[in-house]
């Protein structure tokens, strides 16, 4: 039985790191081939309201707490948080998975969607507490080249009581204004200086590099896995929770969002992975040469 590899450290991408990944040179993505009618879309997201108190004659006002300035995260789907195979190209060794009883709906991290959709999907381990995690401290976005009833979908695996996406948070490629290309232009509250994207894939945001952390991507099933190893599936193994990629993501992302923070008014998170790219121990920014 082969052994699971472990994953290496997220990567924070410099302009000279253009590697595409391992799409390349693979057969289409089942969700490109997504083409079911859009699904319902995900509950509105829960607003986080600052208020002010009930104003009588002789009441005072409560004012507001001061808000931090938040940051944006804008995550890949496939290959970054889950992974997702045709049922029909589920190797050999990978067949069990059809027959295992599954585990009560909570539990669940492996979703049979062949009834509706013809495909399985796996979320990554960690994905759960790091959607939490991340979005106590940034506004989380989804940005996919799947189309939107796709994309939409597997937000709902991710996130099924809406507690981290809205419906406007889910940039699909209807979206997209040049094929196969991601752009911050599309994305809602793409403003550069305060956006951090996580992606397994670098060339799909080469407009955006100075923004991109790299991800070592997730491959669960056979199909679109590496040639010649066995899967996860097939090893009835997979990726660590507390030491894999996600973890280790999101350890970074709270550098960077604590080191932003301490530049204060008029920071730029670009500065910030410029520094933890070319100092990845770093811990505060007064520290980046």
């Amino acid at each position: 039985m082969a052994a699971a590899t472990m994953p290496s450290l997220p990567q924070v991408v410099s302009r000279r790191d253009r590697d595409g990944g391992l799409r390349h040179g693979l057969p289409v993505a089942p969700q490109e081939r997504f083409l079911k009618t859009d699904e319902a879309a995900a509950p509105a997201k829960r607003l986080r309201t600052g208020g002010v108190g009930d104003v009588g004659p002789r009441a005072a006002v409560v004012m507001p707490e001061k808000k931090e300035k938040r940051l944006v995260l804008v995550l890949d789907l496939d290959h970054t948080l889950l992974h997702t195979t045709p049922a029909l190209r589920l190797a050999p060794g990978e067949a069990y998975l059809l027959r295992r009883p599954p585990p009560p709906l909570g539990q669940r991290t492996l979703f049979d969607l062949r009834e509706t959709h013809g495909i399985l999907t796996k979320l990554r381990p960690f994905v759960r507490t790091f959607l939490r995690e991340a979005g106590a401290m940034y506004d989380l976005r989804i940005c996919t080249k799947g189309n939107s009833a796709y994309a939409h979908r597997m937000t709902r695996l991710l996130d099924p009581e809406g507690s981290h996406f809205s419906p406007g948070d889910i940039v699909a490629r209807e979206d997209f204004r040049e094929k196969d290309k991601k752009s911050l232009d599309v994305v809602p509250g793409g403003d550069e200086r305060v956006v951090v994207i996580l992606d397994d894939t670098v060339d799909v945001w080469e407009n955006h590099l100075d923004n991109l952390v790299r991800v070592r991507p997730y491959g669960y099933f056979a199909f679109h896995g590496r040639p010649g190893e066995k899967s996860f599936a097939e090893a009835r193994l997979d990726e660590e929770e507390a030491a894999g990629a996600l973890a280790k993501s999101l350890d970074l992302l709270r550098r960077a969002h604590e080191m932003f923070l301490d530049l204060g008014a008029g920071g730029d998170v670009r500065e910030v992975l410029r520094c933890l790219r070319e100092k990845p121990e770093l811990r505060a920014p007064r520290h980046c040469s």
